[in-house]
């Protein structure tokens, strides 16, 4: 099986956590990055330009492709707090943006991720 969408891509809008500390309320702009290396895949959650992580291979979620055509590719990730895995399909709109969905939930991880490199 041919991986042709290799490389780091990042989610083009961030996710807004709050954090709630002593009655105060902490907002704070996650973008979610997606790596792939080979067959491996991992996923991350950090700031607007965190390449550091992708270059380690040090992933908060790690898992493997499980296939792909020429447009969409099939992963899962691990998730260590449930458990489980968590499984997406990417469609490959071109050669740097991909179309994430995640199959598990209607909510999640999902949106445009646009390459990185």
């Amino acid at each position: 099986m041919k991986n042709h969408f290799y490389g780091l891509y990042r989610a083009k809008d961030p996710e807004t956590l709050e954090e709630y500390h002593g009655g105060a309320i902490i907002r704070e702009d996650v973008y979610w990055y997606l790596a792939f290396h080979g067959m491996e895949v991992g996923l991350y959650g950090s700031g607007p330009n965190d390449r550091r992580r992708y270059d380690r291979r040090e992933y908060e979620f790690a898992g493997r492709i499980t296939g792909s055509t020429d447009d969409v590719v099939h992963f899962y990730v691990y998730n260590p707090q449930t458990r489980s895995n968590v499984h997406f399909e990417a469609t490959i709109l071109n050669n740097d943006r991909l179309h994430i969905r995640q199959l598990d939930h209607n909510k999640g991880i999902k949106g445009i991720f646009e390459r990185q490199e």
